[in-house]
């Protein structure tokens, strides 16, 4: 049996977003948005927090062409990132 999906439009306020992630262990409540362009903003309900949670906008290579595989590419919490604060991002540096 065919289970149906449900898709619902969470916020309309980000750009070039390409990774939506939780905290392990973490309660629902709050979704890190990944960025392209440098900004990893927070995502509680269907409000982004004013302060991202990093910014690395500027600091970033970036191509002019569409859909290019530079700048923020991706973040992974640590399995134990709410003991040890560790976290990994995969980006294009400047250099």
């Amino acid at each position: 049996m065919a289970k149906l999906v449900k898709l619902e439009l969470v916020t309309s306020e980000s750009t070039e977003a390409l990774d939506v992630i939780g905290v392990p262990g973490e309660p629902v409540g709050r979704l890190f948005v990944v960025e392209k362009r440098g900004p990893i903003r927070i995502l509680k309900g269907k409000k982004f927090n004013e302060k991202p949670f990093l910014d690395l906008t500027g600091q970033v290579s970036l191509w002019t062409k569409p859909n290019s595989e530079q700048g923020v590419l991706g973040l992974a919490f640590h399995p134990k990132y709410l003991q040890n604060g560790r976290f990994f991002l995969n980006y294009t540096d400047l250099k």
